[in-house]
């Protein structure tokens, strides 16, 4: 993990097992470091090499002081143990997120965070045209540097993986966000939502769609509220006229959203974890003439394997 630190500042090592990458990353880091066991179990090894180390625990603790400056970097756990009685798709138990949140406040006065965790958190939205929980604190505190999309292939643990880096205090400007194919300077606002794998044909669309402001606004709703059409929420969108899906829409709607660049749509939406959020794509606006395609998206859409009911059924 390559990353400038003042040796004037502690920093907090979030570490997992101590692998070879951890032990990598340790012996490069300076000054006054402390290593955080995120999973309470290697706390005596690290500190029989040499470190500071505490607990998860003593670290979601810790408190901010006065004329401290604290950096968090690392890859700490992706998923808690599931808790009882809660539903879901794993959301409930994503304890990557308390790291985050714990890492960025302890960030006050110019701490920098720089973490590999699923990029869900940062950059996937579920309110059309607002930014996540996390990014929007964020940006009230300080500036997202960088998203790199290309560590996924460093890791295989089932899910999209990134790299990120926040820095408290500082204005935010242009985010770098590494591709496999291509680096990019973006806008905070075009990164409400990206998912973890795309196209730039597919980011332009996107951002085309959603920035439309001709046409009615689609409308989604979610329970049973005797829609005309429905889909559902998870995996396959099965939109159809009548139906018994969790997500509901007015039948002038459904050409499109039966149709290619509808079901390009929805796929594009839930390449983070296979989730539609009705909020996230109420509000887009439908021209009634259809969207003006260049000919590299029209390509894009049609030659595409866009999948509505299975993959048999898929248009």
């Amino acid at each position: 993990m390559s990353l400038e630190l003042s040796n004037s500042m502690k920093t907090f090592y979030l570490a997992k097992e101590p692998g070879k990458g951890v032990l990598s990353d340790l012996f490069r880091l300076s000054g006054d470091v402390t290593v955080v066991d995120c999973l309470n179990a290697y706390g005596d090894y690290y500190r029989k090499i040499g470190y500071n180390c505490i607990s998860k625990d003593e670290y979601s603790n810790l408190k901010t002081m006065p004329n401290k400056t604290y950096n968090s970097i690392g890859n700490p756990p992706y998923q808690a143990l599931k808790k009882e009685g809660k539903k879901g798709k794993g959301g409930n138990n994503s304890l990557y997120i308390q790291f985050i949140k714990q890492a960025i406040k302890l960030s006050k006065d110019s701490g920098v965070v720089s973490l590999i965790t699923p990029p869900a958190a940062i950059i996937k939205n579920t309110e059309f045209k607002k930014p996540s929980r996390i990014l929007k604190n964020m940006i009230e505190s300080g500036s997202l540097d960088l998203i790199d999309l290309t560590v996924d292939k460093h890791f295989n643990v089932g899910t999209p993986i990134c790299r990120w880096q926040f820095t408290d205090g500082k204005s935010q400007g242009k985010v770098k966000v590494i591709f496999p194919d291509c680096t990019e300077y973006y806008d905070i606002e075009d990164l409400y939502y990206l998912p973890p794998t795309s196209t730039k044909i597919e980011r332009n669309l996107y951002k085309k769609i959603i920035n439309n402001a001709d046409g009615d606004a689609l409308i989604v709703v979610r329970g049973q509220k005797s829609q005309d059409c429905t889909m559902e929420r998870f995996g396959y969108p099965k939109v159809q006229i009548g139906g018994s899906g969790v997500l509901g829409f007015e039948q002038k709607f459904y050409d499109f959203m039966s149709s290619k660049i509808g079901l390009w749509l929805l796929d594009y939406v839930r390449r983070h974890d296979q989730m539609i959020y009705h909020n996230a794509i109420s509000g887009i606006k439908i021209p009634k003439g259809g969207f003006n395609l260049t000919k590299e998206e029209l390509e894009l859409i049609q030659n595409g394997n866009w999948i509505n009911f299975s993959r048999v059924k898929s248009i």
